[in-house]
């Protein structure tokens, strides 16, 4: 799949140039005459190993545009779902479960929100705070692996504070204060795999 992709964007910069009635350079470089389209055109007859064979002033432009069309590519087919009745997060490739991780969700009164989100922004680590001012303010630091899914506010993450027993079960007092949490060495796997704009389903 990543050669057919690649092959892709090399073919679009090709007929982009040729429209233009130009060569390939790299950006912010003149345009090379030594280079013509008809030689680009060349190489895609013969394969991706031909492509990769050209000189780095026409291969950097080329590989950009593979990389973007791998990356959309693994958008489209990726989604995290999490069940709050079962209190799982499912990942899906190409509409496949490829792994599950048992998971502790918002408490009773602090419910994790249904609905269908992405992957807005992530954090290695980050410092987590709430309800300031009032008995139930809290404040956590170096909580791991975040993928934020409601602005800063939601996330799933790891969590290390909670004994390993709470995971997997119906939260009741147990639970979060919304977000959605894991085994820390689970969540480093999950923040891994997970690009920004995953797609998020939370479901009942």
């Amino acid at each position: 799949m990543n050669k057919i992709l690649s092959v892709i964007g090399f073919a679009l910069v090709f007929f982009l140039c040729a429209s233009l009635g130009g060569s390939l350079a790299a950006p912010g470089e003149p345009l090379v005459p030594s280079i013509p389209t008809g030689n680009l055109l060349g190489a895609l007859s013969g394969g991706v190993d031909a492509v990769m064979s050209l000189p780095q002033a026409m291969l950097a432009p080329l590989q950009e545009i593979g990389s973007a069309l791998m990356q959309a590519d693994r958008l489209r087919s990726r989604e995290i779902r999490i069940s709050l009745g079962l209190q799982i997060l499912y990942l899906i490739e190409a509409d496949k479960v490829i792994a599950t991780f048992p998971i502790l969700t918002g408490q009773q009164g602090m419910e994790t929100p249904p609905g269908v989100y992405e992957a807005l922004s992530k954090s290695p680590a980050t410092t987590m705070t709430g309800a300031i001012g009032t008995p139930l303010e809290y404040r956590v630091e170096n909580v791991p692996w975040n993928i934020f899914f409601i602005g800063r506010t939601y996330a799933i993450h790891g969590n290390y504070w909670k004994p390993e027993e709470y995971f997997g079960k119906q939260p009741t007092w147990t639970g979060s204060h919304g977000c959605v949490g894991l085994l820390p060495e689970n969540a480093r796997l999950v923040y891994d795999w997970t690009p920004l704009g995953t797609k998020i389903t939370i479901e009942e």
